[in-house]
């Protein structure tokens, strides 16, 4: 693989080709050089020998374009891959596989590459990232003379948090069609361990992509749900009375009270008139998911973070915090989990309000929500995050949970001593059992409760599909048909780097724990109440944690991974 290797501090740049007769694919790259080259395990998560690799697959399809960005999650502790839309094909087009960033600048800068040429421009991390990505189109139009190329940009939120995201605006579309690579902390990593605010990639090869009329037929019918509804427009109306509102504190209600709640707020309110344009990320692909309504984009999971998990029902409100976070480089999920715990918290007064200088405090009823408040609130709160006035919101959850003394309120999944991570937002043990990355689809996501070793088995097969997705460079919104695709060889190499995936963890001390806070257990209770059978239905806490070793042990042996 042609990789170009950047070091900020001594900026320089150097190409190399690596050769590992087991590296398939570019989170394959990036754990090897995680585990072999930096041991970045051993450093601490800003040391700037925690490298940011940046990446993509080798394959010609519509929809396998994606860049991967590969570091050690300053959240959970762990190697994370977070992809971005479109960004792939532009690493491609200035001959390389993969990027990487190593060092650390004294000065903050900005990393332009324009085939084998990297220029270094000294700048501050932006206020807004939409208006610094207008200026920087029109600064860089005569570095790069012509050549097309794309810009991705870390925020404030980088520098106040450990869940600083990346965003890349589909040229020509700012602040409007962007994309983001945004669980896990990648923006951190970019801004806080190498003092890098963004980077810019273009170059001269013509990269070609297959539009055989038997294969697109193949990919329109597999992106169906993305192209017609989108996200937003379909997951909510398929979860119904599994939708996660205030908290979690939903699942602490009855089925039959949910799914009036649901049609209330969700249907009547969220859903209500509903109108959308398509666009896609940047990728010539079928899917034109990207799904626009008054110049912001729409995704189910960040409307539910600042949106039904905090009590906000208003669209309106939801896409002007959308589009705020987006310009401040926040992860709308993990910052979702932490509002809602500390809006909980307020509301029952487990803290003062005076804490954060509040006049009112927000209300979590599910009965009685009140949007507009909640959405005052959620906006205040975020302009103090970024500009770094509350700096223990900006941690991970675990941490400021046990200062504020609200871990009973928030959900995790803790790793090692310090570290952790919020599920994505499904009503799922999936997402929340020890599985080898979370914060992402690595397992099923599901509302289900099965036999453990039969599940463990499920959610190993969803961990290798989903790390070949990653691998490859290939969006999850084409997994329908190109799992099909995946080769035998191919198989059983990523369970060769899953297994590398584990052992980092373990090098880092943070492999994932048993559940440790009241609400994760309550949560989970539910589930094997209203989906469990047999003995696996009412359970206590030493039944769940049962069910937990049994699940790991199997989980495990699936991918073969020797604890």
């Amino acid at each position: 693989m042609k990789v170009l290797f950047i070091n900020v501090n001594e900026k320089s740049f150097w190409e190399e080709n690596v050769e590992h007769e087991k590296i398939k694919g570019i989170l394959d790259l990036g754990i090897f050089f995680h585990l072999e080259k930096y041991k970045s395990y051993s450093k601490h998560v800003f040391s700037p020998e925690n490298a940011l690799v940046i990446g993509c697959g080798n394959l010609s399809y519509s929809g396998s374009q994606r860049a991967v960005f590969i570091f050690r999650s300053p959240l959970h502790g762990g190697i994370h891959s977070s992809t971005m839309g479109g960004l792939g094909e532009y690493i491609k087009k200035a001959g390389y596989n993969a990027i990487v960033i190593e060092g650390k600048s004294e000065q903050s800068i900005f990393v332009a590459v324009k085939n084998n040429e990297v220029k270094f421009i000294e700048t501050e991390l932006p206020q807004n990232i939409f208006i610094k990505e207008h200026k920087l189109y029109k600064e860089l139009k005569n570095f790069y003379q012509g050549i097309l190329f794309r810009i991705a940009l870390c925020g404030l939120g980088s520098e106040t948090t450990k869940y600083g995201c990346i965003v890349s605006s589909k040229p020509g579309k700012i602040g409007v069609v962007s994309d983001i690579a945004g669980r896990g902390g990648a923006g951190s990593v970019l801004y806080r361990a190498h003092n890098v605010v963004g980077i810019s990639i273009g170059g001269n090869l013509d990269i070609k992509i297959t539009t055989s009329p038997d294969f697109v037929k193949q990919q329109m019918e597999a992106t169906k749900k993305y192209r017609e509804k989108g996200t937003f427009g379909a997951n909510y109306l398929h979860l119904k009375e599994n939708t996660i509102l205030f908290n979690w504190l939903s699942f602490l209600l009855p089925k039959e009270k949910r799914l009036q709640i649901f049609s209330k707020f969700i249907e009547q309110e969220l859903l209500k008139n509903y109108s959308f344009s398509s666009d896609t990320c940047g990728e010539r692909c079928v899917a034109v998911c990207k799904k626009i309504e008054s110049k912001v984009k729409i995704d189910y999971e960040p409307v539910e973070g600042l949106g039904p998990f905090i009590g906000i029902f208003n669209r309106t409100y939801i896409k002007t915090l959308l589009h705020t976070i987006d310009s401040l480089g926040l992860d709308a999920i993990y910052f979702g989990s932490v509002l809602g715990a500390v809006f909980e918290a307020l509301h029952k007064e487990v803290i003062p309000k005076d804490i954060f200088s509040l006049d009112e405090t927000p209300v979590m009823d599910c009965e009685s929500p009140n949007s507009e408040k909640n959405f005052m609130i959620a906006k205040y709160l975020i302009e103090k995050i970024s500009y770094g006035e509350l700096a223990i919101l900006g941690e991970n959850i675990r941490i400021l949970g046990k200062e504020l003394g609200i871990t009973d309120l928030a959900l995790y999944i803790p790793h090692g001593n310090e570290f952790d991570m919020t599920p994505n937002f499904y009503w799922s043990l999936g997402l929340m059992l020890p599985i080898v990355m979370h914060g992402k689809y690595f397992s099923d996501y599901h509302t289900v409760v099965k036999p453990p070793e039969e599940y463990a088995k499920i959610c190993a097969e969803r961990s290798i599909m989903e790390y070949i997705l990653d691998n490859l460079g290939i969006c999850r919104f084409h997994r329908a048909w190109a799992e099909s695709k995946i080769s035998e060889d191919v198989l059983n190499t990523s369970k060769f780097w899953i297994a590398k995936l584990w052992e980092y963890k373990k090098k880092a001390n943070a492999l994932p724990k048993f559940w440790e806070s009241k609400r994760t257990i309550e949560v989970i209770k539910k589930l094997f109440e209203e989906r469990g059978s047999g003995e696996w239905k009412n359970v206590d806490e030493s039944k769940i944690k049962e069910y937990w070793n049994a699940w790991q042990k199997e989980y495990l042996k699936n991918l073969e991974i020797k604890d």
